[in-house]
């Protein structure tokens, strides 16, 4: 860190700016492991597993095949609508930060975490299409207190990725760890989010089948 006090203010945004870049990549890649973790599981337990009398087992293995490529672009879209103003607003944030007080600066991502959930919110209301699943949390019974804290849940892990990346880029340490670490939770919630959704489409198939 010693290093980095030292370094000239152009320095600090320049590295701030390929940081969160970075990140904001690493996370659209999550997100795309994510979905597609948890439609494979979901295909293979409905599917090969339980057995569905509606769908063929190849028509099965060609969404397997097909719906990685098309939630790389529903993502990247998605992911962009909804966090892409706030992360924006993180590294300004994070640049003034640095300039006023130093590399200390590098954590005011943390601080200005409710006001930067605002803006996501904002982008989840407005911007994001209706039917975009990442969060699906419109049921019009719902209080928008309510859904301001699933979206400052969302935004806290993405500005707490956000800080981590940023400190292995600085110490040029455990980046690969972190992208390791990302990738497995990514994988392991898509692949439980599918395991519980095929629960669920076996019990309606049962119950047509009866």
């Amino acid at each position: 860190m010693v290093a980095l006090a030292n370094e000239p203010v152009n320095t600090f945004a320049r590295k701030t700016t390929i940081s969160y870049s970075q990140s904001f990549c690493l996370v659209v890649i999550a997100v795309i492991a994510f979905f597609t973790m948890g439609t494979v599981v979901h295909l293979i337990f409905v599917d090969f597993v339980h057995g569905n009398p509606h769908r063929p087992q190849s028509n099965a293995v060609s969404m397997m095949l097909l719906f990685p490529f098309l939630f790389s672009v529903i993502t990247l879209v998605g992911v962009t609508l909804l966090f892409g103003l706030s992360q924006i607003l993180q590294l300004l944030v994070v640049n003034a930060a640095l300039k006023g007080f130093g590399w200390r600066g590098r954590f005011a991502g943390l601080v200005a975490l409710p006001a930067i959930a605002i803006i996501s919110w904002y982008c989840y209301d407005y911007l994001a299409p209706t039917d975009f699943t990442f969060m699906d949390i419109t049921p019009s019974d719902w209080k928008p207190g309510v859904r301001y804290l699933i979206i400052l849940v969302a935004q806290a892990a993405f500005t707490l990725f956000n800080v981590l990346w940023f400190e292995a880029t600085i110490v040029k340490k455990f980046r690969g760890h972190l992208v390791v670490a990302l990738l497995l939770v990514a994988v392991a919630l898509g692949g439980i989010g599918g395991y519980a959704t095929a629960l669920q489409q076996n019990e309606l198939i049962d119950a047509k089948v009866q």
